[in-house]
């Protein structure tokens, strides 16, 4: 179970109407009723103290109580929808915000937020539109300056979108607006002489871009020449390359009207000012693959590419082209050097992406050994070592982000270990740990058990072997391979003393599952006892939680959660905490518990995919409030794919990865059960049974078999049933409680 944990914000003073009747006195005579309007200030005024007080959740409930009584009201939508963003409730966020602009459709402020939670929430198209609706609000002419900014903001916006006709009116807005308060920005010091020019100069290109999209390429011209007229015959550098701009344009015109010849003649003055941004070069290549031999192209390229040495970005074009034209070497050289001066991920994506295409990832794993080796060679110098190793991490990163790479580069590399033994090679040990991972990531875990194993046989010292260690432990943890890391682990309590307590962690479930709870409880206890830090203490106490509810001590382990409450303060512990107990309370079938203790976490942070997907669970389970689950459910896949994508991106992430999380698949895949929509959950959940951590588990084989049963596909339906069965039968870590039992009786009833 992984666990977290969440702070609890209390109130510093209550904040709260004081007009409750005390037990011991007699109720007041009636009173005149309250005056809801009046109430309803009130609580707007406490949420706002209350805001300021950086008590958001208490903020919200306020105000969401202050709008039960006047839901007529303006200002709580709009400080509720700040709030709902703060604490992650964007879908909130972006209802309160659409009630504002409702309310008063000419507030540009209103929709200018109601925009950017749209943005947000990567509804980007519906965020052009309300922002344009800002724009041309009465009230945005109140603040010139933002009203401009404003309009350049939505001209980008919609260039992303493709929405030409937006970038157009948005442009041609921003040069009236520079026009009408030209001498208001000029006394305010908001924009210069020259700022003003060079502004109106740029919303001139904008309109050319977007006519040239529309294909309205006198108009672009037109515009094009707008542009660069303010600078005709301009002597000074910045004033020269906006003049030559013109001819970029003009390239840019000739390239949509099919006129590659008249493109590359502008391009080649153009390209004269050797400019950083990579497009220009590319728009050349374009026009060149139409009026030239690839030869001669290449040639005309790799000039500019001399020119520019230090320019990367046309480097890399150079060794595309060299890519698509098949020459290797000539990339690969590009690549290296690129490389060696700046170990950056873009450049060994570069590299890795050209090994794949020619078959060629020996390169890309003989590079990597050869960094790593290079970052632990005591005779280079320490400025030498920290290059190599920032290269080896560039390019481990590089394989993990391209599938193919590492489908390509893990055959290679068992081929390598079965050449240990001829002695052909001597790779790094950590060049298997880093594979080993790769193997994980790829969901092959059998061949990272077999690369860790490797990497911690090479490993010289105990400390790096205990570092390679646990990633192995949790690769047979995942594949439940419990006798082995007990093995491990006893083997790691002999020859290390700094790591006593991973090993001893590691083995108590193994041991619940295999020997029983007393020499499990035995072994945890004595965790808990050599724990060195908090995190380490809670970790071994859910530990002891799991060991309890997997033997069904559900009492015991109740009062465990409930214990952790009062040991443990932190936000994070508090947050691992909830959800022990709420799983104590899911095993206790006391599912009205266990909401509350999910719902409190998510009261607190929305953006809890583990708290979105367990509740999303519980409802399904209960068939209640199934299109709240779904959302739920959903949000908790989302979250957890943009984390993965976060850590992705990390060149030093070694921690091993399997992929998708079944376990929200299973969730999502119930819910749509549950709501009808059977196609939907079939599809979910057999791609949760693909997953390493789903091919295996029973309960979802089960929910999928319900789901093929109900879709009249009875045989499939047998066949995932049978594999419950017998995952129950020979899965010692599963307790073969009443769902087994049941799982018999369904395929009885259907032979």
């Amino acid at each position: 179970m992984r666990c977290v944990c969440l702070l609890t914000l209390a109130l510093v003073c209550p904040l709260r109407g004081q007009d409750s009747t005390p037990a011991d006195k007699p109720a007041p005579a009636a009173s005149a009723p309250r005056d809801a309007k009046q109430d309803a200030k009130k609580l707007f005024a406490q949420a706002t103290l209350q805001k300021n007080h950086d008590l958001y959740v208490d903020a919200i409930r306020s105000l969401e109580e202050c709008l039960r009584l006047d839901g007529d009201a303006s200002p709580p939508y709009k400080l509720l929808a700040g709030l709902y963003r703060v604490v992650g409730r964007m879908d909130d966020a972006v209802a309160a915000a659409t009630r504002v602009t409702e309310k008063n459709p000419g507030d540009f402020d209103g929709w200018e937020r109601l925009a950017e939670l749209l943005g947000e929430t990567g509804k980007a198209k519906e965020a052009v539109g309300a922002l344009a609706k800002a724009v041309a609000c009465a009230n945005a002419a109140e603040d010139p300056e933002h009203w401009l900014n404003t309009l350049h903001r939505l001209a980008i916006w919609a260039d992303k979108q493709q929405d030409f006709a937006t970038l157009d009116s948005a442009s041609r807005k921003s040069l009236e607006v520079l026009g009408k308060y030209r001498d208001t920005f000029r006394r305010n010091g908001f924009l210069g002489e020259a700022d003003f020019v060079a502004e109106k100069s740029d919303a001139w290109e904008r309109v050319g871009r977007a006519c040239l999209k529309q294909r309205r390429f006198d108009d672009a011209l037109a515009a094009y020449r707008e542009a660069a007229s303010p600078y005709s015959g301009a002597q000074d550098p910045i004033g020269k390359a906006r003049e030559q701009r013109l001819h970029l344009h003009l390239a840019e015109l000739h390239d949509a009207r099919g006129e590659p010849k008249d493109a590359l003649q502008h391009l080649a003055e153009y390209l004269k000012l050797r400019p950083h941004s990579i497009e220009p070069y590319r728009l050349f290549v374009s026009a060149a693959q139409k009026n030239m031999s690839p030869s001669e192209a290449i040639a005309r390229l790799v000039s500019f590419a001399r020119a520019d040495m230090k320019n990367a970005a046309l480097q890399m074009l150079l060794a595309e082209q060299y890519s698509e034209n098949n020459s290797f070497g000539e990339a690969l050289t590009i690549y290296d050097a690129l490389l060696t001066e700046q170990p950056k991920v873009e450049f060994a994506r570069g590299m890795v992406k050209l090994c794949v295409r020619f078959s060629r990832m020996d390169r890309v794993l003989a590079r990597l050994d050869e960094q790593l080796k290079l970052a632990e060679d005591g005779s280079k110098s320490e400025e030498g070592r920290d290059q190599a190793n920032h290269q080896a991490r560039a390019i481990f990163t590089a394989i993990k982000d391209n599938p193919a790479a590492m489908r390509a580069i893990l055959p290679l590399a068992l081929e390598e270990m079965q050449n240990q033994a001829r002695q052909k090679h001597n790779f790094n040990y950590k060049t298997f740990a880093k594979l080993g991972n790769l193997a994980a990531q790829s969901q092959d875990l059998e061949s990272a058990e077999n690369f860790l194993r490797e990497a911690v046989a090479r490993a010289r010292f105990s400390g790096m072997r205990d570092t390679i260690s646990e990633p192995l432990i949790n690769v047979q943890l995942a594949r439940r391979k419990y006798q082995e890391v007990i093995t491990l682990c006893d083997a790691g309590l002999k020859t290390t003393d700094l790591n006593q307590f991973m090993y001893i962690v590691y083995k108590a479930f193994p041991e619940a599952v295999l020997f029983g709870l007393k020499p499990a409880l035995e072994t945890i206890d004595q965790a808990i006892a050599q724990a060195h830090s908090e995190d380490a203490r809670i970790y071994a106490r859910i530990i002891k939680i799991d060991i309890l509810l997997w033997h069904g001590e559900i009492s015991e382990a109740t009062s465990e959660a409930q214990g952790l409450f009062k040991d443990f303060h932190q936000p994070k512990h508090v947050r691992r905490a909830r959800f022990a107990l709420a799983h104590c309370y899911v095993a206790a079938r006391d599912f009205a518990k266990a909401e509350q203790q999910l719902r409190i976490l998510l009261e607190y942070d929305a953006n809890d995919a583990q708290a979105n997907n367990e509740l999303g669970f519980q409802l399904a389970v209960q068939s209640r409030n199934l299109e709240e689950a779904e959302r739920l459910a959903r949000r908790a896949i989302e979250l957890d794919r943009a984390e993965r994508q976060r850590g992705g991106g990390d060149e030093d992430e070694d921690e091993v990865s399997v992929g998708e999380n079944a376990a929200f698949l299973d969730s999502l895949g119930w819910v749509l059960f549950r709501r009808g929509k059977l196609v939907e959950a079939r599809d979910t959940l057999e791609r949760a049974v693909a997953l390493p951590d789903g091919k295996d588990e029973p309960a979802i084989w089960d929910h999928l078999g319900d789901v093929r049963f109900r879709l009249g596909d009875t045989a499939k339906a047998r066949e995932a049933w049978a594999r419950s069965v017998k995952l129950y039968e020979e899965d010692r870590r599963t307790r073969k409680d009443g769902r087994y039992d049941e799982l018999r009786r369904k395929l009885m009833l259907n032979q």
